[in-house]
């Protein structure tokens, strides 16, 4: 299992805020987790998701020679659990898994997910939620997995309010610890020491009360892995490169200087809203605000548009809801396309002058 612990786990926000109708053990949240880790974001459809019998028991926690009684119990137990997804027209429940198969012979064991679920594991552009697996295996408790996965989605706004109520039931908590000091003490401070100890995120709250009743708490999360940030950065400096210089020659056009801040303002802002995604949407966006022939000041208008976003976010808002015409998908930085739309401003050495110039300013 340690050569996959670096495999992402990555969800719809949908799905990381989907009500767990039935409480999946902490078991079967490290099955479900481990097999959406195999699962690519850009993936078109579902595969079988093959496990070893050797690499399940581990992952349980099982000791000594695989108990099959024991690990056909977990599966099947697994394959009644439901889940509740808040859709565009209405609520859909579905089962996590809808097939599990041992392989009589190979020491295996194979997994399916339903189709229904492909919108929420298949081809995610944009609105999800990424973390690296061993962030989770180390947790022994079901309640800290849930705890970890809905922050995390909030990490790059750092606070987030949550009804209590609306945190049980994404949790998977019906009726256990209808008291709050019960609820306090076994499921917020201990997701917050075992985070704390074992993930990239901590976090501490404040609790909101009508009276003397805690209605809602507010989380402030803080990012503390810089190992996740190193191995980011050569991918990340490259999106950052590709995408200033070509939103310079672009503000050019408009007879506009972009300036170095104002794009690392930009890029802050960004993140709040799109988290990962920054740089695409900020491109497509940028690319909306050239093309409005009644914008007059392209950089201040940019601007102004990104705080809205970003207030939007925060408040928990649908950001999309800015009016700004529709983007070109083609407009999405990458390496080659930047050679291709600064191939009229010269050879490369002046393409790597403009970079050089533009981020001593």
């Amino acid at each position: 299992m340690k050569k996959e612990a670096n495999n992402l786990v990555t969800k719809s926000n949908k799905l990381v805020e989907a009500n767990y109708k039935s409480r999946l053990t902490i078991r079967e949240q490290k099955i479900i987790l481990y097999l959406i880790s195999k699962v690519q974001k850009d993936d078109s459809d579902f595969k079988t998701y093959t496990l070893s019998i050797k690499d399940f028991s581990e992952m349980m926690g099982l000791e000594g020679s695989p108990k099959y009684g024991e690990i056909e119990k977990i599966t099947k137990n697994l394959l009644s659990k439901v889940i509740e997804i808040y859709e565009e027209d209405g609520l859909l429940q579905i089962h996590w898994l809808n097939k599990v198969k041992y392989n009589d012979g190979k020491g295996t064991v194979s997994f399916s997910f339903p189709s229904e679920l492909k919108p929420y594991l298949l081809m995610l552009k944009r609105e999800y939620t990424s973390y690296k697996l061993k962030n989770i295996l180390e947790l022994k408790s079901g309640y800290s997995i849930r705890v970890y996965e809905i922050l995390k989605k909030w990490e790059t706004i750092r606070h987030i309010k949550i009804e209590l109520e609306k945190l049980k039931e994404m949790i998977g908590i019906d009726n256990k610890y209808s008291e709050y000091s019960n609820f306090k003490l076994r499921v917020l401070n201990r997701a917050q020491k075992e985070l704390e100890q074992n993930t990239d995120i901590s976090f501490t709250y404040d609790e909101i009360k009508e009276g003397r009743k805690v209605v809602a708490l507010k989380f402030h999360i803080k990012s503390k892995s810089k190992v996740d940030i190193l191995e980011e950065t050569a991918v990340v400096d490259d999106l950052y490169d590709a995408l200033f210089i070509q939103l310079i020659v672009d503000f050019e056009k408009k007879d506009q200087h972009l300036e170095k801040k104002v794009f690392d303002r930009w890029l802050k802002l960004a993140d709040k809203v799109w988290g990962n995604n920054k740089y695409i949407e900020l491109g497509r966006l940028s690319y909306q605000v050239l093309n409005k022939k009644t914008v007059d000041n392209p950089i201040a208008y940019l601007t102004t548009l990104l705080k809205e976003k970003g207030k939007n976010a925060e408040n928990r808002s649908v950001h999309k809801n800015i009016p700004v015409e529709e983007a070109e998908e083609s407009y999405i930085p990458n390496t080659k396309q930047l050679e291709l739309r600064l191939s009229g401003i010269g050879d490369t050495l002046k393409k790597k002058k403009i970079l050089s110039a533009a981020k001593k300013k």
